[in-house]
């Protein structure tokens, strides 16, 4: 129960730190809240946290700046380790669900975070080896491709995933 009121106690502060940064009056309040953010990006829940703004944040300005500053902490952390293997296992598949579920504006800046972790886990390390048939289920079971009158899973947002975890694998044609 304290670990969720922290999470919640987080996920407050962020938001009222990225509302900071999107201030256009005020250079005190933009700097003060760039210093803030990047204090809370030390600790381990924090990209869960952005993540969280970014599926559910009340404007989509904050939605889209919570994504934009996520993919810059995947960035910055490239070739290190942001967190602790459990808690990357849970932010990937966490990233990739609600990859399935945001509208465009938002996947087309979380997919270019996503793109990161598939280089790491699946290029580098082939180390997220069920996502291909979750993936599969999902395109399955879509509100395009199901029939069902209503499905949790877009569609369109299912195949940008699909797109992006192919893509570094070139298909080399030979005459």
């Amino acid at each position: 129960m304290e670990m969720m009121k922290e999470s919640k106690d987080l996920i407050g502060e962020t938001c009222r730190l990225l509302k900071g940064t999107l201030s256009c009056y005020d250079k005190a309040t933009v700097d003060s809240s760039a210093d803030g953010l990047d204090r809370l990006s030390a600790l381990p829940a924090f990209p869960l946290s952005l993540l969280a703004i970014a599926q559910d944040g009340d404007t989509l300005g904050l939605r889209i700046a919570s994504a934009t500053y996520l993919k810059n902490l995947l960035r910055r952390y490239t070739d290190r380790e942001l967190f602790s293997p459990e808690i990357h296992k849970e932010f990937r598949n966490q990233l990739a669900e609600a990859l399935l579920k945001v509208d465009q504006a938002v996947l087309k800046v979380l997919i270019e975070a996503f793109r990161l972790v598939v280089t790491k886990d699946i290029v580098r390390e082939n180390s997220w080896t069920e996502l291909v048939p979750q993936l599969k289920a999902v395109i399955e079971n879509s509100n395009l491709i199901s029939g069902a009158g209503y499905s949790q899973w877009n569609t369109l947002n299912a195949l940008t995933v699909l797109q992006a975890v192919t893509r570094p694998f070139p298909i080399l044609l030979t005459n």
